[in-house]
């Protein structure tokens, strides 16, 4: 007679996760989606930054980096301006729906200082020189590369100790 079948096993649940985020909550911005909409809404905040960061902001990939170059000859033209403004000025620009959902996913009540937003762009350099520092240390042949590398790891070391805490809700 033939051995009985083995009886079916069944695996057990696994159990729940709480989801990642809760279902009315927002995703993260992208750090050049917050970068360009605290532009946008500060447009102020342009003048008080160094030229490094200037040229960071500009070679953001697109449409990032056309919005900055737009954001920048309005300022140069017109002075710094508002939101409403520049979202009037920005009329059929191929890049103006992103820009408003940029500055539109903000909560109505977020409030945001300009340590904020050097924090914001202190992440976009980070970003930028790993992905730099990873390039540098596959090539990396001689004493001079290796020397680049270590100042490209040391800055990022500096901009992630510069981070801090968010400041407090004013």
């Amino acid at each position: 007679a033939p051995a009985p079948a083995p009886a079916a096993r069944t695996r057990p649940q696994a159990p729940q996760r709480a989801p990642l985020r809760s279902p009315g909550r927002k995703a993260p911005p992208l750090q050049a989606d917050l970068a360009l909409r605290l532009l946008l809404r500060h447009s102020d905040w342009w003048g008080r930054l160094p030229n490094d960061d200037h040229a960071l902001l500009h070679e953001l990939g697109n449409p990032h980096g056309e919005v900055v170059a737009w954001l920048e000859q309005q300022i140069t033209e017109h002075g710094d301006r508002t939101w409403a403004a520049l979202e009037s000025e920005m009329e059929g620009q191929p890049w103006q729906a992103e820009a408003r959902r940029w500055v539109n996913a903000a909560d109505a009540d977020e409030e945001q200082s300009f340590d904020d937003f050097v924090r914001v762009v202190a992440r976009l350099w980070i970003d930028r020189l790993g992905v730099e520092a990873q390039e540098l240390a596959a090539l990396a042949r001689t004493a001079e590369d290796l020397a680049r590398l270590r100042e490209i790891r040391d800055r990022i070391a500096a901009l992630k100790a510069g981070l801090g805490p968010p400041a407090p809700p004013k």
